[in-house]
């Protein structure tokens, strides 16, 4: 007999992200799966201009290519989106930049 290889399929964990207006929306995503699609959906469900909306998990903005592992998201961990207004369209260059300095 041959032996069988068992590839265990990495555990999803739910994440909570949560809008300013204290709406709450629910996603199962894989450790190593990018924020970015993360971010792509929450904007599409909400009808949303993507580079209008910064993503915060604790103190540090959450970019693309960051994944939950990465941060050390854990199950049921909070992602906070804030809307950033036309009006100040600078902010979020300046968050991007304190996350890369960090």
């Amino acid at each position: 007999m041959s032996k069988v290889e068992v590839v265990e399929e990495p555990r999803k964990l739910a994440i909570r992200v949560i809008k300013q207006n204290h709406l709450e929306i629910h996603y199962f995503i894989k450790p190593n799966t990018p924020m970015r699609l993360l971010k792509r959906q929450f904007a599409r469900e909400l009808a949303m201009d993507i580079n209008k909306l910064c993503f915060l998990f604790g103190e540090h903005f959450v970019a693309f290519n960051d994944t939950a592992e990465k941060m050390g998201l854990r199950n049921l961990d909070v992602i906070r989106v804030f809307e950033i207004a036309v009006e100040q369209p600078g902010v979020y260059g300046v968050v991007q930049k304190r996350r890369t300095a960090e």
